[in-house]
């Protein structure tokens, strides 16, 4: 209640914060107006006009009020606070961070001379997630924010500058394209109609404001400059205009983007890359078409000299539960470095968390980010009552209906069947006016290996059983069913979306979805209203967020079949109503243990050096690791990250400042041995280099070994295909 009214008082006593605020009020009315525009034209085709009087919901004005002096004031102790966002899944955590995005965007700007580039360019926020299906599905509402703000921003030039509001993807190349040279190729493809396998530069599919779908054509990447643009002629970012956004590395490099949204797994290649510290503010150079440029740009013309950037003072960790075991371990080392790089004057970002389902929260984030967190919403009197949301009975607003099977001495995968076909059989036979929230089946596996053998089985048994429910044949027995796993392409999931909103009266609604985990988190789409569970999960959170994927908008539907020759099946089954009715108390703590022997193994090297790189430019080259020397500046350096790991609690001074000792003296031994020819990584015509990965032959034997990603840290096993020469 105090921080809400400092923040009322913020923007009732400062000019500044009043406008910013008014400014977050409008983007989030135009943000949620325009999704519902693109929405509607993605599902029925119709062009409806946007309605910007939407209303915020009472929890979302709070946060945002609470968190004002937070991002607002450097100086205030709200800053060196972790506010975590506890609510359930569907009831607007997005909403609520992103209100505070926008709300900092405006501050920034506002208060800075709008003359000056420099005073207010630069990553503002910087927000990160685990999955790539969720980046891409936030990376889609996130985008039509900036759309939002960017559509103020022109109306206002004299007030939010000249520079435009943007948004960067910076995700794996798997994914998205690291250069603009190999974007260029892969859209020619495209639009020869061919198909990419990696790095698909289109990552947008659909327009963020009018919801037009994108063609290849849309896409103008050269080897010098990316554009966006929508081919609806009355859209705002139609033509010359186009979309403030940015999928390739280069181009992210290069406009260093108003927001950018990544994967946990990327700031592993803090070590690896040049030129990270660009986006944490190291640019010299500007120029209104071309971006800005860390490089001598003096001799060219319309290039303006300029200091440096700012930091990005926002992070958003959406998902905090997924921020456990190994993962959530390394990420904790890696967020040291992040954080000293966002660090200006001693003074880090605001960092933001949400989730809907987690237990032992303090603990987690002193271990990942060493500062204390707020919980928001808290209840305080009454567990389902927290004044901003409070439990509806089901007989006033349906909710979800959680029905358990289990038969002992029948297969599982009769039960499947038989569920399967009853659930088709039922929304075949009904009117269509009301079943669409049903027609769609989500199926939810915990391995990839029981999810391929049921989708042989909607190719035999299911029609099969379904010929004997409905002889006269009333609807096609032959499902169009589709599979949501890790092993679908990166290009594939955005599509895969798409036609999971597609309702029944559209073509190519789909019957049936089969998914693993990644359906868990980022999924949201209202329409869908039944799932079938294969087993109980292993994590009552996996179990809630699973399930909260249907029955968002309609009354929910949730089958769970137990296997009765699992023990822990059957004691779910058994302890049905009592585990559902107290399912949230039965959420698991989270692991965490970045400075554990281990996590300091695999990640501390990667993470030391990577800082010590990324903040030391005169190093930072490829080629120049052996002009390393321990001076002064590194010493500080050094210092820094130690302090920063001893504020988690989890180390001695003493043993930390041995193992970072250590680091440093092996750096300059490996300069001093191999002068004048010592690089980072080792490459073609490398002959000696500092870093190696963990499954690599290194050529230099001291090299020590640095992660690449966050999650593949064993090395994978190579099978190779052999034929007789007569076969």
């Amino acid at each position: 209640i105090n921080r809400i009214e400092n923040g009322i008082d913020f923007i009732t006593k400062t000019d500044v914060g009043l406008k910013a605020f008014r400014f977050a009020n409008r983007c989030m009315m135009i943000q949620q107006a325009q999704t519902k525009v693109a929405l509607e034209f993605r599902s029925s085709g119709k062009r409806v006009t946007p309605v910007y009087n939407g209303e915020w919901r009472l929890f979302q004005i709070m946060f945002l009020l609470m968190s004002i002096n937070g991002v607002s004031d450097k100086e205030h102790p709200d800053r060196d606070i972790v506010d975590l966002i506890w609510f359930p899944t569907g009831g607007g955590k997005t909403e609520a961070y992103l209100g505070v995005a926008a709300y900092l965007m405006a501050y920034r700007r506002l208060s800075a001379d709008i003359f000056n580039v420099d005073e207010y360019a630069g990553v503002t926020v910087f927000m990160r997630y685990t999955l790539r299906l969720l980046t891409t599905q936030q990376f889609q509402r996130a985008t039509a924010l900036i759309c939002a703000a960017e559509y103020i921003r022109v109306e206002n030039e004299h007030i939010y500058g000249t520079l435009p509001f943007s948004i960067g993807l910076w995700i794996g190349n798997d994914s998205s394209p690291n250069s603009l040279k190999d974007a260029a190729e892969k859209m020619e493809e495209l639009k020869q109609g061919r198909e990419v396998l990696k790095g698909n530069p289109m990552q947008l599919t659909h327009c963020p404001w009018c919801g037009s779908e994108f063609t290849p054509n849309d896409y103008e990447i050269t080897e010098k400059h990316q554009k966006i643009r929508c081919h609806y002629t009355q859209c705002e970012f139609y033509g010359d205009t186009g979309l403030p956004v940015y999928t390739v590395d280069e181009a992210i490099y290069q406009h260093v983007p108003t927001f950018i949204i990544g994967t946990v797994d990327k700031i592993a290649q803090l070590p690896w890359k040049s030129n990270m510290h660009e986006l944490f503010g190291e640019k010299n150079f500007y120029h209104p078409k071309h971006g800005f440029s860390l490089e001598d740009k003096e001799t060219k013309r319309s290039w303006e000299k300029i200091n440096r950037l700012k930091p990005p003072e926002l992070i958003i960790q959406d998902e905090l539960h997924l921020i456990s075991g190994p993962l959530g371990s390394l990420t904790g080392l890696y967020e040291v470095t992040v954080d000293l790089l966002c660090q200006q004057n001693g003074i880090g970002p605001k960092i933001i968390a949400s989730t809907a389902t987690i237990r032992g929260a303090e603990e987690q984030i002193k271990s990942l980010y060493g500062r204390n967190v707020m919980q928001f919403p808290l209840a305080v009197q009454q567990s389902d009552d927290n004044f901003v949301s409070y439990s509806v009975d089901t007989n006033k607003k349906p909710g979800r209906l959680y029905i358990g099977v289990c038969a002992p001495g029948e297969s599982t995968k009769i039960q499947a069947i038989q569920t399967y076909s009853a659930l088709a059989m039922i929304t075949r036979s009904e009117s269509r006016e009301l079943i669409d929230p049903y027609w769609t089946i989500l199926g939810y596996f915990n391995t990839l290996k029981e999810l391929a053998g049921m989708l042989t089985t909607f190719k035999d048994e299911i029609p099969s059983r379904l010929a004997m429910l409905d002889p006269n044949n009333k609807f096609s027995h032959q499902l169009v069913v589709k599979e949501m796993t890790s092993r679908k392409k990166a290009k594939e999931i955005p599509e895969l979306l798409s036609r999971m909103e597609k309702t029944i009266d559209e073509e190519g609604v789909l019957d049936a979805l089969l998914a693993t985990n990644m359906i868990s988190v980022g999924v949201d789409i209202n329409r869908l209203g039944v799932m079938v569970v294969h087993g109980q999960p292993k994590t009552t959170s996996e179990y809630i967020q699973a399930t909260s994927r249907v029955g968002r908008e309609y009354p929910g539907l949730v089958l769970t079949i137990f296997n009765s020759m699992r023990s822990r099946d059957l004691s779910h089954y058994e302890m049905f109503r009592a585990y559902h009715q107290s399912i949230y108390r039965n959420v698991e703590a989270m692991s965490v243990t970045p400075f554990s022997v281990g996590a300091r193994k695999k990640g501390l090297t990667g993470a030391f050096i990577g800082y010590l790189r990324q903040m030391l430019i005169e190093i930072s080259k490829e080629k120049s690791a052996h002009e390393f020397e321990i001076n002064e500046q590194v010493e500080v350096l050094s210092e820094k990250f130690t302090k920063r790991i001893l504020q988690t609690g989890e180390r001695e001074k003493e043993e930390i400042e041995k193992e970072l000792t250590l680091l440093l003296e092996w750096w300059e031994e490996m300069a001093s041995k191999y002068e004048g020819n010592l690089d980072y990584r080792n490459m073609k015509y490398t002959k000696n280099h500092l870093l190696k990965t963990f499954t690599e032959k290194a050529k230099t034997k001291e090299a020590k070994s640095a992660m690449m990603s966050l999650r593949n840290v064993e090395g994978e096993i190579q099978v190779e295909e052999m034929w007789l020469a007569d076969e």
